[in-house]
This record gives structure tokens, sequence and C-alpha cells, in this order.
């Protein structure tokens, strides 16, 4: 310790005067510079010390334009000693930072036990002197580190983006990070900011897995994942549908053409008396009785005709008789023979109505009664005891 503070002392000699003029904010453009973070919090529990450190460290390493740079195995104080400073304000720093070679450097002081409250204060010396310095609030001890780093990042500005990398057995499944597709695995994607993600992978055939990450700003983080293979399901056997009838096709139109062949002749059968497409039976009853009528009516016609015929001819031969005697004289024919010709011939006429009649009423009567008992046998079904 005695050996260092002497050296700081010549590092100080040789360090330009401080103009004592506000500097204008850090140019945050061009190569990361290196920055040393030197923190002055006594009477803080060590742990919490510890906390802070990496927190603060962990801020500079997310920085586009900084990078971390170790600090001296002093304490502020002994800087301020060595360098001849009255208080840390920003000449001190600029001569901490050239003393140390760095080219920003950040004091982080804790301030009374009654303000509660953290001053960080950042000076640049290359390419040109700046000075930031902010106060952070705080409420209890274990708010400090991250009150700290908040404070810390706004400070140094744009950070890195943080690198999410998906490797999953077997390769080629879908990312899809917070429900949207990515890209397939391997997958190494920069995702800006820090927080949570909720990472997807699905490969067909294989089960789904899904996982929360912390994602850091300045940080890679590696993610794998092993698929499980999903057994197929056995389908259900499925029953055939009932068939449909198919419609009936309409008989193609016959087509004349211009020379048609002659075709033989294929005989058919006529079909059978109320069988399917054939004409219908008659009914045994209905027919025989329409055959006796049809019978009686010929039988009584004949009958009829016949007496007809006899009534002419012995019309016939009255006229003859009579009119013989009347053109000739009564004096050849005697009147009782005239007379008796007459009752003969009127008895024979009378006969031959009343026969003719009796046989043909007989005969109709005969017909009727044949007729209604075969077709009363025809059409009365036969009753079953």
């Amino acid at each position: 310790m005695h050996l260092i503070i002497p050296a700081l002392v010549l590092a100080l000699a040789a360090a330009p005067k401080s103009s004592g003029k506000k500097a204008p904010k850090p140019d945050l453009t061009g190569p990361a510079r290196s920055l040393v973070v030197l923190v002055d919090t006594p009477g803080l529990a060590a742990a919490t010390a510890t906390t802070l450190q990496d927190n603060l460290k962990r801020e500079v390493h997310k920085s586009v334009q900084f990078t971390w740079q170790e600090p001296p195995p002093v304490s502020v104080d002994e800087l301020v000693v060595a360098l001849s400073c009255k208080k840390v304000d920003v000449d001190c720093a600029l001569k901490m930072a050239e003393t140390v070679k760095a080219d920003a450097v950040v004091v982080v002081g804790l301030g009374g036990s009654k303000t509660r409250e953290l001053t960080i204060l950042m000076v640049q010396i290359r390419p040109e002197r700046a000075i930031q310095k902010t106060g952070v609030a705080f409420k209890t001890e274990e708010a400090l580190p991250a009150a700290a780093a908040n404070a810390m990042r706004n400070i140094l500005g744009p950070i890195k983006p943080a690198v999410l990398e998906v490797v999953t057995t077997p390769p080629g499944a879908v990312v899809v990070v917070d429900g949207k597709e990515v890209g397939p695995s391997p997958f190494r994607q920069e995702v800006p900011g820090d927080g949570s993600r909720d990472v997807t992978v699905r490969l067909e055939g294989h089960q789904d897995r899904s996982t929360r990450v912390d994602l850091r700003a300045g940080e890679v983080t590696h993610v794998e994942l092993a698929l499980q293979v999903v057994a197929p399901v056995a389908a259900a056997p499925v029953k055939p549908a009932p068939a449909k009838a198919a419609p009936a096709k309409p008989a193609p139109t016959a087509q004349a053409s211009p020379d048609p062949a002659p075709q033989a002749a294929t005989p058919q059968a006529d079909p059978a008396p109320g069988a399917e497409g054939g004409e219908p039976a008659p009914s045994s009853g209905g027919g025989v009785l329409r055959y006796a009528l049809s019978g009686a009516l010929v039988a009584v016609g004949g009958v009829v005709g016949l007496v007809a015929l006899a009534a002419l001819a012995t019309g016939v031969s009255l006229a003859g008789t009579y009119g013989y005697a009347f053109y000739y004289g009564r004096t050849t024919t005697r009147q009782s023979d005239l007379d008796a010709g007459w009752y003969k011939q009127v008895g024979s006429l009378r006969f031959a109505l009343w026969g003719g009649a009796a046989a043909a009423g007989g005969l109709t009567l005969l017909l009727l009664l044949a007729a209604v008992g075969l077709a009363g046998s025809a059409v009365v079904p036969p009753i079953v005891l």
C-alpha cells in the first residue's frame, strides 16, 4: 500500500490541471472506451457491497460504448489522499482517471445515513473530457444494488442486445419465442433489452417443449431441449356407410343407323297369365258366369227363332188356304173344312209358342243355376275348421 500511494502521487504530478469548466456530455460514438468503477460505500454490509459491485460490472458489460477495466487495489479514500484532493469532485475524478490510465472513471459514493442517497460521478478524458453526476435515492439497503444498476444503465447509454441460443435434440424443430415463430433449431438471435421470454419448440411426431428464460443484455443465454417421440395413436375403425341404391338409368333410345346389321330374333316365351309383365289371369268365377250368360242368350235366341219360323209357316199356310177359298169361291171348299183347318193351324201355332217359351225358360234357368254354382265355388274361399 505504501508503494502504491507514492506512485499515484507521481502520476498526479504529471497529470494536467483541470480548468474547472463544465465539460459536455460523454461522446457515445467511436470505439468502446475503458471504464473503471470506484465504489466508496463505508458502513455498507459486505454482502450488499459485493452485490452492488457485481451489478455495476454487469451494466458495464452490457454497454455498447464502454468496456470493463479492473479497478486498482486501493480504496477511494486512499486515492483522494494520494492525489491531494480535498473531496471527490470533478477535478479529483479526472486525476483518478489519468492515474489509473482509463478513458473514463465512475465514482460511486454513499451519502449520509439521513439522506439515503447514492451519488454516481462519471468523468471521461478520452476522446474528450465529460462529466455526469446523478443521485439515486433508496429506501432500504437491500434495494440499493438494483437502484444503482438502473442509474448506471442510464449513464452508460445504449446497451448491447441479449443473445438467445436454442438447441434441440433432434435438430430442425420450429422455435417459437413469445408466440412468434423465429426459425428452426439450432437457433441464435439477438434480442433487444433484458427480460423474460417464453420459448417453445415444435417438431412433427414429437411432443412440444416449453420453457421460460431470463435474457440479459450483452449476455448469451443458451437453451437445450430434448424432444420425445410421440407414440402413434391407432385410428378407430370406421364403419362403412350403407350403400345407396344407384338411380335407375333410363333405357337407351334406339337410334336408326344408316346400315343396321340384321340380328337374329331371340324367341321369348309368352308370360304366363298373372305373372309379372303378362296379362292378369281372369277370375275363374267371373269367366264361368260370363260364359253361362252368353250360352243362355244363344239358347233363348235359338228357341225364339224357331218359334218365329213356326209362327211364320202357320201364318203362310192359313193365308194360302183362305186366299184360295175366297179367290175361287166358297163352293169348292166347305165352311166346316175351313174352320177345322183354322183351328188346327191356330192350335199348332199356340203349341209352338208355349212350347218354345217353356223350353227357352227352362234352359236359361238351368244355365244360370250352373253358372252361379261354379262362380260361388271359385270365388268364395273354403272355410278351414
